[in-house]
């Protein structure tokens, strides 16, 4: 019978006893979550409700063994018992739509409130870091695509910068290959000589330049950048 001890966000679980646990879960069950004090194997749901009855509102465990997954959680002063769908690609709440692609993102998304479980689940401070950082890769990886060059200028944009500077020799090639605004700030030497047009080592490294620079301009600025950077190539 498992001993249960409390600290102020999670309990510790010390197992005296093991029961068989069957071959599941695949992938599923990543290595953070066997780290973790929230995640328990070989003991009786029946037991871990017991003392998760006793904790504060939001602490959980997920339980794996003879039955399969459980996630069990305090809720209004109770324990509430939650079967859980796993299988080799994916874990869910037994009956929900909303799949993750391993257990560590299950939690983090029931960390905030939901309906399904009308409450949000509280993990350990180490837990709530790793959950922090996913959000902030997120939030990078976001950023980087909104600060992606160019992509505000259409082909007609860059045609009728063309036609602006007076290289209409162009613009045919231009229409054919689709040059937008960020197929025209990633020109390589080699793409330009494929689009026809012939500059200099030194003509090239001034319009990457201004390229680098554009997402951290203005939107009017950005246009000026875009007209120097055509007039390069004249």
């Amino acid at each position: 019978i498992p001993s249960f001890s409390t600290t102020p966000t999670m309990f510790t679980l010390k197992k005296k006893k093991s029961i068989p646990i069957p071959e599941d879960g695949g992938n599923v069950l990543d290595f953070f979550t066997k780290t973790s004090p929230w995640y328990v194997e070989g003991t009786l749901p029946d037991l871990v409700a017991e003392a998760v009855a006793e904790a504060k509102e939001g602490i959980f465990y997920i339980c794996h063994g003879p039955f399969g997954y459980v996630l069990i959680f305090n809720t209004k002063g109770r324990a509430e018992k939650r079967q859980m769908s796993v299988d080799s690609s994916s874990v869910s709440l037994l009956g929900s739509e909303q799949k993750f692609p391993n257990i560590f993102k299950f939690v983090a998304h029931y960390i905030n409130y939901t309906e399904e479980l009308k409450c949000q689940l509280t993990p350990d401070s180490k837990t709530q870091k790793a959950v922090k950082s996913i959000g902030r890769k997120k939030s990078m990886k976001k950023s980087m695509k909104k600060k992606k060059v160019g992509k505000e200028f259409k082909v007609v944009d860059v045609v009728g910068l063309l036609e602006a500077k007076g290289m209409m020799q162009y613009i045919e090639s231009f229409k054919k290959n689709k040059v937008n605004g960020v197929y025209f700030f990633s020109l390589t030497h080699e793409k330009l000589q494929q689009l026809g047009v012939v500059v200099s080592q030194k003509v090239l490294s001034a319009v990457c330049i201004v390229g680098q620079c554009q997402w951290m301009l203005n939107s009017q600025m950005r246009n000026f950048l875009s007209l120097v950077s055509i007039q390069f190539l004249v």
